[in-house]
């Protein structure tokens, strides 16, 4: 089946293979999450499954580890940064500590980016 001209299965079997290398063979995404959907133009019901269900699951998954999660999703080889689904924040340090030298590490903050559901080829980018 193909939604916006995305394979299902192919994304199913991609995003799979990437948990079970990241993770293990008992974590892979099952087809159920998927058989709501039925064959479309419109990418609203993909968009509908990776929000409530795929990413969610993710976090859950890497104990959001959201690096982990980004190379599930292959963020990190798009070249495109509208189509990545998980982006830095921009936080500025200083503004939320002050003006100071800070000897303490802080880490990265992460947040999805809405923009990469509402686009087919940040879908399509996934499988490769």
């Amino acid at each position: 089946m193909e939604i916006a001209g995305i394979d299902i299965a192919k994304l199913l079997d991609t995003m799979n293979a990437r948990i079970e290398a990241l993770l293990d063979r008992d974590h892979r995404l099952g087809h159920a999450y998927f058989l709501g959907i039925s064959a479309a133009d419109d990418i609203a019901q993909l968009r509908q499954v990776f929000t409530t269900q795929v990413i969610p699951l993710l976090q859950e998954y890497f104990f959001d580890d959201w690096q982990r999660i980004r190379l599930v999703l292959n963020d990190h080889r798009k070249e495109e940064p509208a189509d990545r689904f998980v982006v830095e924040r921009d936080e500025n340090i200083e503004q939320l500590f002050g003006h100071c030298d800070l000897e303490v590490p802080t880490s990265k903050a992460w947040r999805i980016n809405v923009e990469a559901l509402e686009r087919p080829s940040a879908y399509l980018s996934i499988i490769g």
